[in-house]
């Protein structure tokens, strides 16, 4: 069984050589995972167009 150490270790010598890669997947997985959320957001607000208006704004804002 490996402890967390181990699990470092091997994440760090699988990353060598690659952090720019990784933090460019990284941010584009973020941007697109933000797309997904806004759309579901818009599909909702079209399915239920009876929400109130403070739900509304809170649906805008997160």
């Amino acid at each position: 069984m490996y402890l967390s150490g181990h699990f470092r270790s091997i994440a760090r010598k699988a990353l060598r050589g690659f952090w720019t890669l990784t933090i460019g997947v990284t941010l584009l997985a973020a941007l697109l995972g933000s797309g997904v959320v806004r759309i579901r957001q818009c599909l909702r607000r079209a399915h239920n167009p009876q929400l109130s208006g403070s739900r509304r704004i809170l649906q805008r804002l997160y």
